[in-house]
């Protein structure tokens, strides 16, 4: 392998590009020719396994090969009998197989429960936090499981992520670190020992109608009174600009507060930051980093909710020390000196982790109880 590029982040798949030189013999005594098959290239939908990282701290990518690419004249050919030739694959994490389109009608449900059945049916682990919001109806129209609950995270104002064999639908302030995970730090103060390449951060001011600074409102219809009822969601009342949620009343109190506490949960991380560190494998899509240094802005220190993490990987296999690993991450936290974790423990099931391939599909070990 030379070079590997690993991409998260919330409401979409895993995907990894990796570059491998494959060995290939001339296909004829004429020169003319490459057999590809015979040289071990890895076939679309064949499930693969990429360990990435350091030795200090290391992760498994697990996924599906769903395109393969030969590239031409990048290896200088010295042999009359092979040619080495990079293959780059294309992989998409176990989440791939929830991209088949279904039409289901979810009756008196909640997003949660809708959330657990799905992820479990599809051999996953569900780390799933309850939702009281209870849903009359909710079709599921030729959409792919994937989707769907991408759109769901969406409407009750979740975070859908997926990491492995596991998908996490949780509140964008729950930290999915496992537990006994160690917590990555890093330093940028424009010295010999910084961990942080670049570093870019906004506070809300720029974006008035993010987050805490936006009062949100809406209104809902009591049918006994004829009256309207003005809610507020939490935490924004004292913001100065005002949006209203919705043009229409809702149609009881409860529904109006938890519609408008998703809106308030969508936009919570109203701070954001960029940054290219040091490569670091713990480093994923809803576990938090800390962040040090003078070379920071004076309120940047301390901890980050990382939002997407590109591990970017290049290898010399003549010069393994020549090798480099970067990590491109954008970041966020609520409030401008700090972040408000929400412990996993104290909000999702313990279930195990772990991850298997059976009869040809990443499945997680352990998917708890029905």
């Amino acid at each position: 392998m030379t070079d590997a590029v690993i991409t998260q982040g919330e409401s979409l798949h895993e995907v990894a590009q990796v570059t491998v030189i494959h060995e290939v013999a001339r296909g004829s005594a004429s020169g003319s020719g490459w057999s590809l098959i015979a040289a071990g290239v890895l076939a679309e939908g064949q499930p693969i396994a990429v360990r990435y990282g350091t030795v200090a701290s290391s992760k498994v990518f697990y996924g599906y090969v769903t395109a393969v690419s030969a590239l031409g004249d990048a290896v200088p050919q010295t042999s009359s009998r092979s040619v080495q030739v990079p293959i780059v694959y294309t992989c998409v994490g176990p989440t791939h197989p929830m991209q088949s389109q279904a039409n289901r009608l979810w009756s008196a449900t909640t997003a949660s429960f809708v959330a657990r059945r799905l992820t479990r049916g599809s051999g996953l682990r569900p780390q799933v936090q309850r939702n009281s919001r209870l849903f009359d109806t909710i079709p599921q129209q030729a959409k792919s499981d994937f989707g769907f609950l991408r759109a769901l995270a969406e409407e009750v104002g979740y975070r859908l992520t997926p990491s492995g064999t596991t998908v996490a639908f949780t509140d964008p302030l729950v930290s999915l670190r496992e537990t006994g995970e160690d917590r990555p730090a890093f330093r940028f103060a424009k010295g010999s020992t910084d961990t942080v390449k670049t570093w870019e951060s906004t506070a809300g001011q720029l974006d008035p109608l993010g987050g805490v600074r936006t009062r949100r409102e809406g209104y809902s219809f009591n049918i006994h009174t004829g009256a309207l009822i003005r809610n507020v969601a939490p935490g924004t009342h004292d913001s100065s600009v005002t949006q209203y949620s919705t043009g229409r009343p809702f149609t009881s109190q409860a529904e109006a507060v938890e519609a408008l506490s998703a809106e308030a949960r969508r936009e919570v991380l109203w701070l954001h930051g960029k940054a290219t560190l040091l490569g670091d494998a713990r480093v994923r899509t809803g576990t938090e980093v800390e962040m040090a240094g003078a070379a920071l802005g004076p309120d940047d220190p301390g901890l980050w909710m990382v939002r997407s993490a590109t591990h970017r990987i290049s290898v010399d296999p003549y010069r393994p020390e020549a090798g480099r690993y970067w990590t491109d991450v954008t970041l966020g936290r609520n409030r401008i000196d700090g972040l408000d974790l929400v412990a996993k423990t104290d909000v999702v099931d313990n279930i195990p982790d772990g991850t298997s391939l059976i009869d040809g599909r990443w499945r997680a070990q352990h998917v708890g109880r029905a």
